[in-house]
């Protein structure tokens, strides 16, 4: 099995269906963030990334307070209805 990944192909194939990517940190934080960031510009080659700043608040092991996760949350109804919805860590915490 070729275990290579043609990014350029997948970007190409995602910006074909999506119109923007919406990150979403609404559990934990992110732990590295030089290989987040990497991931911000390889995603913002191909097309708008939203939420990028959205990791930039921790407390304790979260991505930010309980009150501003919900907000993140609430917010997502605003999405364009061809927004690609990216979880950046899982989904602990949330409840």
């Amino acid at each position: 099995m070729n275990a290579s990944v043609n990014w350029n192909l997948v970007a190409h194939m995602l910006a074909q269906r999506f119109s923007q990517v919406e990150l979403l940190a609404l559990s934990g934080r992110v732990h590295d963030e030089a290989a987040y960031q990497r991931a911000v510009a390889r995603l913002g080659s191909a097309f708008p990334v939203v939420g990028a700043e959205r990791t930039a608040q921790p407390v304790h092991r979260f991505a930010a307070a309980d009150g501003q996760r919900q907000a993140w949350l609430d917010g997502l109804q605003a999405c364009p209805e061809r927004a690609l919805l990216l979880g950046v860590r899982g989904g602990y915490g949330m409840t």
